[in-house]
């Protein structure tokens, strides 16, 4: 149901894209702040499509960049009202606000990278093994001795999140944990801040 809100959503917010068009056209009002109101608009409906149907588009940084720049030109386009108060005009921007905030908050989460969406095939088959165990059991924990220094990663999932642990001792014990929305960034930390790999959380559990 709330995919099909969505598909009514945009198929509307395209629909007046086009009359709001087709209207400056006619009336013979194009200029560069016109052309680059379209490109901005096609930009944005590229975003929700990517959201809607989960197709990586571009990057995260690209959507959150253009997220931001939406809600800027919201702001200033609030700023008449504050200067010269008009009920008309208040009106104007409050049903823009409205029409816009749907798009606002899909390019939002589209724009985050730890969704979903931005996340490969070789990367969910990376993980897929630990997707399972974690599935079965609470808590996993591997451990692995490199010189003086053994580290040990201990890895649940919680309340939707994924939560690391990582302990080093060597002559100082060193010790802290993160949550993370998907797995595959709870792994990335995994990799990044120790010296086990995806495979070696699988083969060396204890």
């Amino acid at each position: 149901m709330k995919k099909i809100g969505l598909v009514i959503y945009g198929a509307a917010y395209l629909l007046l894209s086009l009359f709001n068009m087709v209207t400056a056209i006619l009336a013979g009002a194009i200029s560069v702040g016109f052309l680059v109101s379209i490109g901005f608009t096609t930009l944005y409906l590229i975003g929700f499509y990517g959201f809607l149907f989960k197709k990586p588009i571009f990057t995260p940084k690209v959507w959150r960049n253009l997220f931001y720049l939406q809600c800027v030109a919201l702001i200033l386009q609030f700023t008449p009202v504050l200067f010269e108060f008009s009920s008309e005009l208040l009106a104007i921007n409050g049903l823009i606000l409205i029409v816009t905030l749907p798009m606002l908050v899909c390019l939002y989460r589209y724009s985050s990278p730890d969704s979903e969406i931005w996340i490969s095939a070789s990367e969910r088959a990376k993980v897929s093994q630990i997707e399972t165990l974690l599935a079965t059991t609470d808590v996993i924990s591997a451990s692995k001795t490199m010189g003086e220094k053994t580290t040990t990663v201990t890895m649940s999932k919680a309340a939707g999140c994924y939560i690391v642990h990582i302990k080093r001792v060597s002559t100082e014990i060193e010790s802290f944990k993160n949550e993370f929305i998907t797995l595959n960034r709870a792994v990335e930390f995994v990799e990044k801040y120790t010296s086990i790999s995806s495979e070696e959380l699988v083969a060396l559990q204890t």
